[in-house]
């Protein structure tokens, strides 16, 4: 498994940052998760950089800054997060299940301490809003639009 970060100087990265650049000129639409939320930010000349605090393992929650998918501004949405580099936009992974996080933090264990593992296991047992963020970027992305959470 390739572990990168969007600060790595690869030439890959570098190709794929020109890419998102031309996307966003000719008016694509962009959706990035974890790195690629990282990468969309370096691109467009925001600032992506590494946690003074090391690597972020915890459910964050972000507030919607407008009506979207049928949920309403304000709103909270709390996502499952392992990160190490950070921006301020939507850093959690919508893609994450609980048992999944679980199963992705034992395959990485040697890259986290027992303090940091024991909160993340904690924070695996709240209540995330995974489905709810999938509703928002299918509606998003692909114009569809569910009121249920399969």
């Amino acid at each position: 498994m390739i572990i990168a970060s969007v600060l790595d100087e690869f030439t890959w990265i570098s190709e794929l940052i020109l890419f998102v650049q031309q996307a966003f000129a000719s008016g694509k639409k962009l959706f990035g998760v974890c790195f690629g939320h990282q990468l969309i930010i370096q691109a467009l000349g925001g600032i992506v950089e590494r946690s003074t605090n090391g690597w972020g393992l915890d459910v964050y929650s972000t507030n919607l800054y407008k009506n979207y998918g049928g949920l309403e501004k304000g709103q909270s949405l709390s996502l499952l997060s392992m990160h190490q580099d950070q921006v301020l936009t939507v850093q959690g992974h919508p893609e994450f299940s609980a048992s999944f996080f679980l199963a992705l933090l034992g395959e990485r264990k040697s890259k986290f301490n027992d303090f940091d593992i024991e909160n993340a296991i904690k924070y695996s047992e709240k209540v995330i809003d995974n489905k709810r963020l999938n509703r928002i970027i299918n509606q998003l992305i692909f114009g569809i639009y569910r009121t249920h959470d399969d």
